[in-house]
């Protein structure tokens, strides 16, 4: 599954899954992802998807800047469409964002094993820091780090 993760400080804080055809990015309280910062537009930016990639069968996600007074940045250049690549750094405002996509697969595969490790826990009364961890990452909506 693709996402958003969102880092302050320089430390990753929030992961944004992008699990929408599109994901409006903006200061608005109606965006998808709502950031309040002075220097983020009302309706700064679009991510959107692209079922029909035919190059390698995956799903394609383009960011678009929707006319945002201090502009979307990726990989420190100022876009207006440009189509993400794992691990682009995108700037929105002073706020910074990496996009991260990888192999759905292998978060069910994580998502499976946290399941097995929780009911080895229910059984034996165990504790499995790396199981809670899982269960944090893997929350619906705005995960927290």
């Amino acid at each position: 599954m693709a996402a958003l993760i969102q880092y302050v400080n320089g430390v990753p804080a929030i992961k944004f899954p992008l699990d929408e055809l599109s994901t409006c990015i903006g200061r608005a309280l109606v965006s998808d992802i709502c950031i309040d910062n002075k220097f983020v537009s009302k309706k700064h930016a679009l991510i959107e998807v692209d079922e029909s990639d035919g190059i390698s069968g995956d799903r394609a996600f383009y960011i678009r800047d929707l006319n945002s007074t201090n502009h979307t940045y990726v990989n420190k250049t100022a876009v207006k469409h440009i189509r993400l690549k794992d691990q682009d750094r995108i700037n929105i405002g002073n706020e910074v964002f990496v996009f991260e996509q990888d192999d759905s697969d292998s978060e069910i595969e994580d998502v499976i094993l946290f399941s097995e490790d929780q009911e080895q826990i229910d059984k034996h009364g165990l504790e499995l820091n790396q199981g809670a961890e899982l269960g944090e990452r893997f929350s619906r909506r705005l995960n927290l780090f």
